[in-house]
């Protein structure tokens, strides 16, 4: 389960990250 966060997180900041670069 752990693990599956990590995941999540990554994947939670991938997307943060690439609505922040859309909004530039």
């Amino acid at each position: 389960q752990k693990f599956l966060n990590k995941w999540t997180i990554f994947l939670f900041c991938s997307i943060l990250f690439s609505s922040n670069q859309k909004e530039h």
